[in-house]
């Protein structure tokens, strides 16, 4: 875009980059670790492009450190909904497996069956209470009341009896979704101890730094370091945005854009 008209539509920019975003600067890390004005990036090796490698050369960018992991994760789904399960599952290992970005399309089919009937007030107590490795989100899914739960919400969850006899009884089933990936860590050069303070927490316990004692306060470190704003945060956190947070989800890539183009302009001062 010509700077001329991204100076013009700076209002609109800042409007729209405002509220929350769950991945702010997806897909666009590249462009803004080049441009400056995002301090630390954790990136698939595969976007290591030749411009990227080029600033790591000069010395511009640091690379901090490299990572490589092979997950698999549960998917447990409603018995009702076999068909759309296929459907996500292969959008799941897409993503996740094979770095293939998904069509909005794609990306909005995983929403609606992952979050399915989960009611807007309840959302976030749904999640903790995934997260708290509790049964309740089961029970719904057991009973029919959501279509599945997300994989990567219950990952560290042992299978109690309540799940194993409804799927012996067929009530719901279970698949494996896969991610594998090569991380690649990497720091403005005036950025380097945040670089190596976020590969630590995220890929080596937290090893020479205060531990985190719960995921709030683990999440909103890691955002801090990722030049995420306090409205990501938040959204991150569940503290923001339950109420509307369809639309926030089928507005992110325009936010997304928005977000990256106002940083562009405002590489001086890119607070919002």
């Amino acid at each position: 875009m010509d700077c001329r008209i991204r100076k013009v539509l700076l209002p609109v920019f800042k409007i729209l980059a405002k509220p929350g975003i769950g991945s702010p600067h997806t897909p666009y890390e590249t462009e803004l670790m080049l441009a400056g004005v995002k301090p630390v990036a954790i990136i698939n090796s595969s976007q290591m492009d030749e411009s990227l490698q080029r600033a790591v050369e000069s010395g511009k960018i640091v690379e901090i450190g490299r990572s490589s992991f092979f997950k698999e994760y549960s998917f447990y789904f409603h018995h009702s909904h076999k068909e759309e399960a296929k459907r996500v599952i292969s959008i799941f290992n897409n993503t996740y497996g094979r770095g293939v970005l998904p069509l909005v399309h794609e990306e909005q089919l995983v929403w609606d069956f992952v979050e399915k009937n989960i009611g807007k007030k309840e959302k976030f107590g749904f999640l903790k209470s995934v997260f708290n490795k509790k049964l309740e989100p089961f029970e719904q899914l057991i009973a029919g009341k959501i279509t599945s739960i997300n994989p990567f919400r219950c990952f560290q969850l042992k299978e109690t009896s309540v799940i194993e006899n409804a799927l012996k009884k067929g009530l719901i089933e279970k698949s494996t979704v896969f991610q594998k990936l090569e991380i690649v860590t990497i720091a403005q050069k005036n950025r380097v101890a945040d670089g190596k303070e976020l590969f630590a927490r995220m890929y080596e316990n937290e090893k020479g730094y205060e531990l985190s004692n719960n995921d709030k306060k683990w999440n909103t470190r890691i955002g801090q370091l990722l030049g995420y704003t306090a409205n990501d945060i938040a959204w991150s956190n569940g503290e923001k945005y339950q109420n509307v947070i369809k639309l926030m989800v089928a507005t992110m890539r325009l936010r997304a854009y928005a977000r990256k183009m106002y940083l562009l302009e405002n590489k001086n001062s890119p607070e919002l």
